[in-house]
């Protein structure tokens, strides 16, 4: 595969060497050369990199999210607790009391969607009512300074949304 073409794609050229050490080479055996498509450029990147190892599936997935989370601590510490309740003396792997983990947290998690849904869908409607009011002209500065806080607290829940997609 040429690297590099100019614009006419007239002219084309084969970049397919790495300049690399001796002790590289030794410490990385499983080096590998992957040429990536051309997009926005004339050259097509080159990527020198180590074979992936696959190290088996992960005990379970954890998001961002989790961290900005109020209860996510004690959710944690109160699964950890109760592994190494029911393991006392015992040498379990530590990645089998991660996997211990996987079930509390699923829990906490889906607990905590429903309520984080339940709770837009009542902001929601209460920014619609302040809303109405205030476009009808009856609503008090403090009904004002209360929206401007509701606003702030769906910012809040759609970041943490967010942060689960991304």
């Amino acid at each position: 595969m040429f690297t590099w073409m100019n614009k006419t794609g007239s002219k084309l050229s084969k970049l397919d060497c790495f300049l690399i050490s001796n002790n590289t080479l030794h410490a990385h055996s499983n080096l590998q050369v992957t040429v990536r498509d051309r997009l926005w450029s004339d050259h097509n990147p080159i990527l020198l990199h180590c074979k992936k190892n696959d190290f088996g599936p992960i005990p379970f997935k954890i998001f961002h999210s989790w961290f900005d989370r109020t209860d996510f601590d004690d959710v944690v510490k109160e699964g950890w607790k109760s592994l190494s309740a029911t393991n006392v003396g015992s040498t379990t792997a530590l990645h089998e009391k991660v996997k211990g983990l996987k079930a509390p947290l699923k829990l906490w998690f889906s607990r905590t969607k429903v309520s984080e849904f339940s709770r837009k869908n009542s902001i929601l409607a209460s920014l619609k009512s302040l809303g109405d009011k205030i476009d009808a002209g009856l609503a008090t500065d403090e009904e004002k300074k209360i929206r401007v806080n509701t606003w702030h607290e769906l910012d809040n829940l759609e970041k943490l949304e967010s942060m689960d997609l991304f």
